[in-house]
């Protein structure tokens, strides 16, 4: 689970089960701090974890270096909005897990392939990742 100021939480499914009638309710999945919201969720499948900004950065993270911490936890920092000073990347618009290099949909509608880059750690500093024109965002990574 990911935020838009760059948190992410990392949580065993197991415990987590199906109540199937009217009175369930939901079960919280991260703390969110005021102001941030959830941007996205993905299982956790081989391969690493992809993280855009809305202004083109963003990284590769290798899952193991994300902790497996309990539901309803902060979270731990994956990318930093306001980072790198100069030219700052914005907040999280988007994650996935993948094996390969995926795409990013901008909202132009534009699909640009994300080019294959190396693993960093999850406290490295986002790069540019897709270019974007002004005024353009990514919206999606898939």
């Amino acid at each position: 689970i990911a935020t838009a100021a760059g948190k992410v939480l990392r949580t065993a499914m197991k415990p987590i089960r199906p109540v199937k009638s009217a009175s369930a309710g939901g079960v919280l999945g991260i703390k969110l701090a005021p102001g941030d919201r959830v941007i996205g969720a993905c299982a956790v499948t081989p391969g690493d974890l992809y993280v855009a900004h809305e202004s083109g950065f963003g990284k590769r993270v290798a899952i193991d270096d994300i902790p497996t911490k309990g539901r309803g936890g902060g979270g731990v920092a994956l990318a930093s909005p306001d980072k790198p000073s100069k030219e700052p990347a914005g907040l999280v618009s988007a994650i996935t897990c993948s094996e390969a290099a995926p795409v990013a949909t901008l909202l132009s509608g534009q699909i640009i392939a994300v080019p294959e880059t190396e693993a960093a750690n999850r406290a490295a500093v986002s790069r540019p990742l897709v270019d974007t024109m002004v005024g353009d965002e990514v919206i999606a990574l898939s």
